[in-house]
């Protein structure tokens, strides 16, 4: 099934939006020099299906590599909690 135009444009605009956030958190980690490593990013996925650690892991490194150096995943969905 093909997106209309008007669905595909709304999907370009969350993209980009998504990627002015994340811009926005590495530029923060930048300032803040070495104290970055004791931030710790979150980000939240709505369909964990598509967003697998390694998805992420790539996607996050394209804003600038090492800046997410030792990035950590939690399911939190009730059928796959961490005991």
């Amino acid at each position: 099934m093909a997106m209309s135009r008007s669905s595909s444009r709304r999907v370009k605009e969350r993209r980009a939006r998504e990627r002015k956030r994340i811009a926005a958190i590495v530029g923060a980690l930048k300032l803040l020099g070495h104290d970055a490593d004791r931030v710790q990013p979150l980000f939240v996925t709505v369909d964990p299906g598509r967003d697998t650690p390694m998805v992420l892991q790539t996607y996050l490194a394209k804003f600038s590599p090492g800046i997410f150096h030792n990035p950590i995943f939690h399911d939190l969905r009730p059928d796959n909690r961490e005991e």
